[in-house]
């Protein structure tokens, strides 16, 4: 069943389920991985094949086989191993960059990478970089390598490079000549072999490992730590006389759709208002790397009440995964506070004071007497394109003046730019609206 992660939490699922030990692997060019538990069918299936395991000083690569023109060892071939050293349940955030290098291709990774590591065939030349939170540099690690016939492998220090206890890794090969391939990458879903010029499309499939004894490399948690759905935002807010729930995804890897649910309790049962079967804004991207914004309208619901919601994202093979609760709390719209005993004769709207203003200012208003006894009531803030972007008060009130303030900022808590802004009451049946200027 795949899994559905927000980024706040950290949990990178990679379980021992299997009891081994520390792997030493001695680098003389003799192939001793465990072909069981440390070898990896590679983009180019069998033909080539990819190895990793470690121990409690190094991490060790290999790569085995053919590559499209022959022996993977022949010739100018260059392979490439990309590190992050502190993954993170969204894998693009973190130290490191999505930035690879560019050699004949410059591909974008599916995580953030802080190390590099390539190796050329032709002549046994190193080139070990790090990233520096601006552009990758030489890095001054300790490897050890060897390249025999149809078969390399190295070690690479795990102190030299922040002795990590857990990391994303992908690795492949690349025929360093015009019309080569690029190949043999680990996961064997990372790309299509191509060798067709220009950018080289990775999947947002990676390997991660936790390193330490009592797991083996092949473990079907650490074969392929792609996220169904990359979540970076969730949340629920009253707008007008409904509730708006927006959430934006980093990446996503079939799936569906989503389906919202709603509970007037947090812990209590909760019943579905929409889904992707029938509304089509909820239908998902599929599978794409690019970040994607939805937004869903709930309009059934009353002033008075907290409302919560949980959002379901539903896969290709039938699994699904929640996440939230996350609540909009309806009373929170009325935070205007009585300021005279006496009641009002006239429907008023005051100047905002002070104007202009700089981080917040106070807006006064008045309700008077009327026959329905309580009124509803929305004061509101527009931007000049007319668009409303923050309520300060949508509820029932009582006859009186009132007072509250604006903060500056719109639905999402965004501080709202320098400019003109307009404020408006409405009754339904009485509308008032003046102008303020707030200035950074």
């Amino acid at each position: 069943m795949r899994k559905l992660y927000f980024l706040p939490f950290l949990m990178l699922l990679i379980l021992p389920l299997f009891a081994t030990t520390y792997h030493t692997i001695v680098i003389d060019g003799s192939n001793d991985f465990d072909t069981a538990t440390e070898q990896f069918t590679t983009t180019s299936g069998s033909t080539a094949l990819g190895y990793i395991t470690w121990d409690a000083d190094y991490l060790y690569f290999g790569f085995s086989g053919s590559s499209p023109a022959g022996s993977i060892t022949d010739a100018n071939r260059v392979y490439h191993i990309y590190i992050d050293t502190d993954p993170q349940t969204n894998p693009k955030t973190g130290n490191g960059t999505t930035d690879g290098e560019t050699w004949r291709w410059d591909p974008a990774l599916p995580f953030n990478a802080d190390y590099h590591y390539a190796f050329k065939t032709v002549n046994n030349s190193i080139f070990k970089r790090y990233y520096n939170g601006s552009f990758w540099t030489d890095a001054t690690f300790g490897e050890f390598n060897w390249k025999g016939s149809g078969y390399w492998e190295v070690r690479i220090s795990r102190t030299d490079i922040g002795s990590p206890s857990q990391i994303y890794v992908l690795a492949y090969a690349e025929e360093d000549w015009d019309g080569g391939y690029i190949c043999a990458g680990m996961p064997d879903n990372l790309f299509i072999n191509t060798n067709v010029s220009g950018l080289i499309t990775f999947n947002d499939h990676w390997l991660g490992f936790t390193l330490t004894t009592g797991v083996t490399p092949n473990d079907a948690n650490n074969t392929d730590n792609s996220l169904p759905v990359t979540l970076s935002a969730f949340n629920a807010f009253p707008q007008n006389q409904s509730v708006i729930i927006k959430w934006t995804t980093q990446s996503e890897i079939d799936v569906l759709g989503y389906e919202i649910q709603r509970s007037l309790d947090k812990n209590g049962a909760y019943a579905t208002i929409a889904d992707y079967q029938n509304n089509s804004g909820l239908k998902a991207k599929g599978s794409t790397s690019a970040k994607t914004q939805y937004q869903f309208e709930d309009k059934d619901v009353l002033f008075g009440f907290t409302y919560w919601y949980k959002l379901i994202s539903h896969d290709l093979d039938g699994s699904q995964e929640e996440f939230g609760p996350v609540q909009a709390n309806l009373e929170n719209q009325n935070d205007a506070k009585p300021v005279v005993s006496n009641i009002p004769n006239t429907f008023s709207l005051e100047q905002n004071f002070p104007n202009p203003f700089n981080s917040s200012t106070e807006i006064v208003f008045s309700v008077p007497e009327s026959e329905k006894g309580s009124v509803p009531v929305e004061l509101s803030v527009f931007n000049l394109k007319g668009q409303k972007i923050a309520n300060l008060v949508n509820g029932v009130l009582s006859a009186g003046t009132y007072r509250v303030n604006w903060n500056g900022r719109d639905f999402n808590e965004n501080q709202a730019p320098t400019g003109i802004y307009f404020y408006k009451l409405n009754t339904g049946d009485n509308i008032l609206t003046r102008k303020m200027l707030m200035v950074k």
